[in-house]
């Protein structure tokens, strides 16, 4: 979209941009809670909560701040994605494809709250 419609909307340019950034850093924020963090809860609730197996992170407030941290930055981001694309309204102009990518990210910003709701 950003090289068909990019010259006319410049702000689809950065929007290509930052959901680059966004899906790299989701990626490695989800291998981290998938293999990192998640399993170590697990292996709290199994083991005695009083003395659980000291992890190679130190306190499991380490990477639960990280998380918290990655999460924010995410919700930054989608602040200016729904800045630069007037909360996802696709201009008059729009082809269907605009139309349904608009309607995609506003989605995928939808289920990145859930997300870090959970």
């Amino acid at each position: 979209m950003a090289k068909v419609h990019g010259n006319k909307h410049p702000e689809l340019i950065e929007i290509e941009t930052l959901f680059t950034a966004s899906a790299q850093e989701l990626l490695s924020h989800m291998k981290n809670e998938e293999m990192i963090l998640f399993p170590y809860v697990r292996t709290m609730t199994m083991e005695s909560k009083l003395n659980p197996k000291q992890a190679h992170f130190g306190s499991i407030q380490n990477p639960i701040k990280m998380m918290m941290y990655e999460h924010n930055t995410e919700g930054e981001r989608f602040r200016k994605f729904a800045k630069l694309s007037n909360n996802y309204t696709p201009p008059e102009d729009a082809c269907a494809t605009y139309k349904v990518a608009y309607e995609l990210l506003n989605e995928f910003e939808d289920d990145l709250h859930l997300h870090i709701h959970l």
